[in-house]
């Protein structure tokens, strides 16, 4: 393997979090639970059991993720393309409750039991809400997008991969800006530390930019490819530090707003996670070396390469501020790249050796004994470009009695509940009734594309513009 080969190896490294599993699927049954409600309407059925499939299908997709079978395709992209088929059927199911809550009432009690993931215990957590539903199921859309994102990595189709990570990004942004701070503003009766962590807001903000870094890698790893244009030394080092600056915005997230999810976590996670910071820090010197080095600042290349070298390196102690964990330890996650950081260090040892020599002999130029911040990386860049997850706003399927049904809106603010014998939660204000036309004839969702964020950062763009065209 090259030099080359262990550095984009490297650049291109995730930890992988484990998507959540549904606990005793057939234990949950829409069809059962809407008999009465839906009986007398025939697309209310067919949604009702076509939801029940959907969801058994998502459950058996992410028992295979966990088991050792070999399976056709991608077991992530599997779950990915069956959790999107879902979660339109769910969120239907949701709206008409909504537009028709004196209809909504349960033959028998929905209960959504899902195990985390993203936490070591493997305790049920259990709720009746159809959010809570909706809720985690998008963050398996999204933890999905993640598993199969990096697997186009290992790969080596970063493009893929990038795209990947952008949409499980926006995931996460739909749960944190829409979703999460409805449900608790409007109604749920449930503590959020009682919930997966994968329905907790503040984690979904904290992977919404833990997943747009790894869409930066994977930019990075492209640049880095074999018959890229020239490297462009300098956008390196900054997008390196971007990584590093944004791997430590999502720790600080984490442990200042979602410390007891955070305390779940396996601490893999953690570990891997500084390894990054450090690796990235390491890279940041070392592109920024080689550019010193092209502008024949040799002697300043020299002593940043040092700092590169001394990052790498393994950490005397855990709370040491230069350096990265013991990739030799068996129980690390780093111990999966342990070959390509030994690779690493090996290239910036021969290349110290070669650039000494070569100025001893020819150059003659001074090496500082330390290394100015002037002279150093002083800013990153970051691209970020998440790929919106759009919920379109369904057509609600009539419930209740055949006779001619009303719609009727939910008033602002609130967000029912549904239990088994009742219609409504407590406190729920009746609305005025709307006229529900016939089930052929409801009007059709208004869709409104949401925008995309864009760097402001003219090197950014035109990083993401070249990366772009490798994707096309």
């Amino acid at each position: 393997m090259s030099d080359e080969d262990s550095i984009m190896r490297l650049v291109s490294a995730v930890y992988v979090l484990p998507c959540p599993m549904v606990n005793q699927p057939m234990k949950t049954s829409f069809a059962a639970s809407f008999d009465t409600a839906t009986k007398d309407h025939p697309n209310s059925v067919t949604l009702m059991r076509s939801s029940d499939t959907a969801r058994r299908k998502l459950a058996d997709a992410l028992e295979q993720v966990r088991s050792v079978a070999n399976v056709p395709g991608s077991k992530h992209q599997n779950v990915l393309n069956l959790a999107k088929d879902y979660v339109p059927k769910i969120h239907r199911i949701l709206f008409s409750c909504k537009v028709q809550p004196e209809m909504a009432v349960l033959n028998k009690k929905l209960e959504f039991q899902w195990i985390s993931g993203m936490e070591n215990n493997k305790h049920v957590k259990k709720d009746d809400a159809l959010m809570y539903e909706l809720a985690i199921s998008i963050a398996t859309c999204s933890l999905a997008s993640a598993g199969a994102a990096s697997e186009e990595a290992v790969a080596g189709r970063f493009p893929a991969a990038a795209k990947l990570f952008n949409a499980a990004a926006g995931a996460q942004t739909c749960l944190h800006e829409d979703l999460l701070p409805q449900w608790i503003t409007l109604g749920s009766e449930t503590e959020v530390s009682q919930l997966p962590s994968e329905v907790a807001g503040p984690v979904a903000e904290a992977f919404r930019g833990l997943y747009l870094a790894h869409a930066q890698q994977m930019a990075v790893a492209t640049a880095l490819t074999k018959g890229a244009s020239p490297a462009n030394y300098s956008l390196l080092a900054k997008l390196c530090r971007g990584l590093k600056e944004e791997m430590q915005g999502f720790v600080e997230a984490m442990r200042s707003h979602a410390a007891a999810q955070y305390s779940k976590m396996n601490p893999s996670l953690t570990v891997f996670i500084t390894f990054q910071m450090g690796i990235y820090e390491s890279m940041m010197h070392y592109f920024w070396a080689r550019l010193m080095w092209s502008k024949d600042k040799y002697g300043l290349a020299i002593a940043i390469l040092h700092k590169a070298a001394a990052w790498a390196e393994t950490r005397k102690y855990a709370s040491a501020a230069v350096g990265i964990p013991d990739p030799a330890d068996r129980s690390s996650p780093v111990k999966a790249v342990e070959k390509d950081i030994l690779d690493y260090r090996g290239h910036l040892r021969s290349l110290l050796d070669e650039w000494e020599k070569d100025n001893r002999t020819v150059y003659f130029d001074s090496v500082p004994n330390s290394v100015k911040e002037e002279d150093l990386v002083t800013k990153g860049v970051v691209i970020k470009k998440p790929e919106a997850f759009v919920l379109e706003s369904p057509e609600p399927v009539q419930l209740g009695p055949k006779a001619r049904a009303e719609m009727r809106a939910p008033p602002p603010q609130v967000l029912p509940r549904f239990n088994s014998g009742s219609g409504l939660p407590p406190g729920f204000i009746t609305p005025a009734p709307v006229a529900l036309p016939p089930e052929d004839d409801l009007p059709p969702p208004v869709y409104a594309p949401q925008q995309l964020q864009r760097t402001d950062s003219d090197l950014a763009r035109e990083m993401q513009a070249k990366f772009d065209m490798h994707g096309q």
